[in-house]
């Protein structure tokens, strides 16, 4: 069972102040999009479209590794979970 919302508990590697992620959700979710582009069996231009309709320009190395600076769910964390619950469900 998942723990309910009001248990959950920041961790003390996540940001708390207001970062380009917390003040710009449309650039948290276009970074996501762009590592979801990169791994295997997601559709690589559509997600890539997906993420520059969120943000111009998020597709941009560069602006890519301002992305994976200064999120809390790095493609480490994020990408193996994910993937498993893909193939589970196929």
């Amino acid at each position: 069972m998942l723990p309910s919302y009001e248990s959950i508990r920041l961790q003390p590697h996540l940001p708390t102040t207001r970062s380009p992620l917390t003040s710009r959700p449309s650039f948290f979710v276009a970074g996501l999009a762009v590592t979801l582009a990169s791994a295997s069996g997601f559709d690589r231009r559509r997600y890539l479209a997906l993420a520059e309709q969120l943000r111009a320009g998020s597709t941009v190395p560069e602006v890519y590794q301002q992305w994976l600076a200064a999120t809390p769910l790095p493609p480490s964390r994020l990408l193996p979970p994910l993937l498993a619950m893909r193939a589970r469900a196929a």
